[in-house]
């Protein structure tokens, strides 16, 4: 039944949002074709092409280059939007009423809403990314930059590499652990503001809107200070080294951010089972 309901939230957000990430794909072509063509047709000592033409083209350039940036923008605001939206008209519209009479429980529909969010997230920065590569592809092509601009940051990427190695040798479990707390910290921002908008459902049914964002920020506020409580704490304990230092105060962090994303699954979940207050 979880994928189901997946399916059916993918297609809902799909709708509003596979639009622009075409989008981005289709004007990171069209520069990477202007750009080839600027570097093998209009850029070459040999080119009889009129300088007029290669003005227009680089104004054009530069034009679908800033849309291309607006895009992105755009369409990571628009994926936000959608999947909060999504979670509010799932269980706080007229359409609470038949998504609580489907054949699946609370544990599933809130995954359901995660779920989606972290891929459709995951999606926007890998469309994100094909661009980039596009648009490198066409300045390879056309000027052969992206091979020359490689060859110059080569040391500097190897010295890096080296410096990375050292880190990672050093602090392994750190780096692991970071990268934990990372993820958990992205489903904890996602969880804090599921629950800030059920408290502001349950608690009233006219200007919804700006009663949610008002606890949602009351929230973020509250565990902000705990954060601030456990840093002191952290602060006053004695460590034999940096290692076990930057270790205990990652783990330390890692364990409250799991602990906040349970409280706000759990609040969300007995708001929705005993709190539901419908329009």
């Amino acid at each position: 039944m979880f994928g189901k309901s997946l399916k059916y939230e993918f297609r809902a957000i799909a709708r509003k949002v596979l639009p622009l990430f075409l989008t981005i794909l289709a004007v990171s072509v069209i520069i990477g074709v202007a750009v080839i063509l600027d570097g093998r047709v209009f850029a070459p000592a040999e080119s009889t092409a009129p300088s007029t033409l290669r003005e227009i083209l680089y104004f054009a350039q530069s034009i679908l280059l800033t849309g291309l940036l607006i895009l992105i923008f755009v369409a990571g605001v628009t994926v936000l939007i959608m999947t909060i939206k999504r979670f509010y008209t799932s269980f706080f519209t007229d359409e609470g009423y038949l998504t609580f009479t489907l054949p699946v429980t609370m544990n599933c529909h809130l995954m359901t809403k995660i779920v989606s969010m972290l891929i459709w997230n995951l999606f926007g920065g890998l469309v994100t990314a094909v661009a980039y590569l596009i648009l490198l592809g066409g300045m390879e092509l056309g000027y052969g930059a992206v091979t020359e601009a490689y060859a110059v940051l080569a040391d500097d990427l190897r010295e890096m590499g080296r410096a990375l190695s050292v880190i990672w040798d050093e602090y392994t479990g750190s780096v692991i652990l970071a990268a934990i707390y990372g993820l958990l910290f992205y489903i904890f921002e996602i969880l804090l503001v599921y629950f800030g908008i059920s408290i502001g459902c349950m608690l009233t049914k006219r200007h919804r809107v700006i009663v949610s964002i008002l606890c949602i920020i009351g929230v973020n506020v509250v565990f902000s200070i705990l954060d601030s409580i456990l840093m002191s704490i952290l602060s006053l304990a004695a460590f034999p080294d940096s290692v076990a230092s930057s270790f205990a105060v990652l783990l330390s962090l890692t364990v409250f951010c799991l602990v906040k994303g349970m409280a706000c699954y759990l609040g969300t979940k007995a708001i929705l089972i005993k709190r539901l207050n419908l329009d």
